[in-house]
């Protein structure tokens, strides 16, 4: 992956709209953090002062189109389900409660 990201930062160097901006190419610092969604790793592109977001923008393209590529998929936009009660669970997701308060099975869509 460390290689996708640097390839990326080589293809950002490249571009003629950015490449002025640059100051200094991507620095990947490695993993920041491990969450239930993913992975956070921590990148730096010094840029000139103001055009941050412009070369940000860039790469956040770039990367998207990178990682569709090799077939990386990013945070997981299924469905979550949340089940606060065992009795509830074993209903269909389209089945009603016997009990008008019982809880329900929501779903949260992408």
């Amino acid at each position: 992956m460390v290689e996708i990201l640097c390839g990326v930062g080589d293809q950002l160097k490249e571009d003629e709209k950015v490449a002025p901006f640059i100051v200094e190419p991507l620095d990947y610092q490695g993993v920041d953090s491990l969450e239930d969604t993913g992975v956070v790793l921590l990148m730096r592109i010094r840029t000139v002062p103001g055009k941050h977001m412009l070369v940000g923008r860039a790469f956040n393209r770039l990367f998207k189109i990178a990682f569709d590529e090799h077939r990386i998929a990013g945070r997981d936009p299924a469905a979550a389900v949340v089940i606060s009660d065992p009795a509830v669970a074993a209903l269909g997701p389209n089945e009603p409660a016997d009990e008008p308060h019982a809880p329900a099975i929501r779903r949260r869509r992408a």
